[in-house]
């Protein structure tokens, strides 16, 4: 909806001027899907929080509600925000010093968010913990992400087919599917 509404009436045209300035929709549309990365990604933290919280409830024998879970993942939100920041970086350095070293990374690091829900450490403290946790287990670890991921794209996909098949049927705005 974003990208919609922030592009002009011919997605085709090229609006720079000679000097090469990029055209204002463009910096509109730029800071607009900023803005939807951002409030995804804090409304990931704080699903992964509270789905936590209620699932480690019921491990130890604890009944949470989801408001009370909300109230939890609300509360460790500043420390929620500072280890995604830490992660990310982490993670992006060994990007870009190698792919391999990136992936390992994200895998050693991948626990590191229930650390923090569940033991309580916090930061540096949450990464070394999920780094210890994982270290002789990182292949399992792996696959168990991999597995996620490859189910996250067939739902999706399969979600996204039908409405795709519906919007090209249909004979509606052809920028509509191309952000589908």
């Amino acid at each position: 909806f974003v990208t919609l509404s922030t592009t002009s009436d011919d997605p085709l045209s090229t609006n720079t001027s000679t000097t090469g300035e990029i055209d204002g929709d463009l910096w509109t549309q730029l800071a607009g899907n900023l803005v939807v990365s951002l409030l995804g990604l804090l409304a990931t933290l704080i699903a992964l929080a509270a789905c936590t919280r209620i699932v480690a409830g019921a491990y130890f024998g604890e009944g949470a509600d989801w408001r009370e879970s909300l109230r939890y993942a609300g509360r460790r939100l500043p420390s929620l925000l500072w280890l995604g920041l830490l992660y990310g970086l982490m993670v992006a350095v060994g990007t870009v010093a190698c792919v391999i070293p990136g992936i390992w990374l994200a895998v050693a690091y991948a626990v590191s968010i229930p650390a923090l829900l569940i033991e309580d450490t916090r930061g540096t403290h949450a990464l070394r913990r999920s780094f210890r946790l994982v270290r002789r287990r990182w292949w399992p670890t792996f696959g168990v992400l991999l597995l996620g991921l490859l189910l996250i794209n067939v739902v999706q996909t399969t979600l996204s087919l039908p409405l795709l098949g519906i919007l090209l049927a249909g004979g509606g705005d052809p920028n509509v599917v191309v952000f589908v």
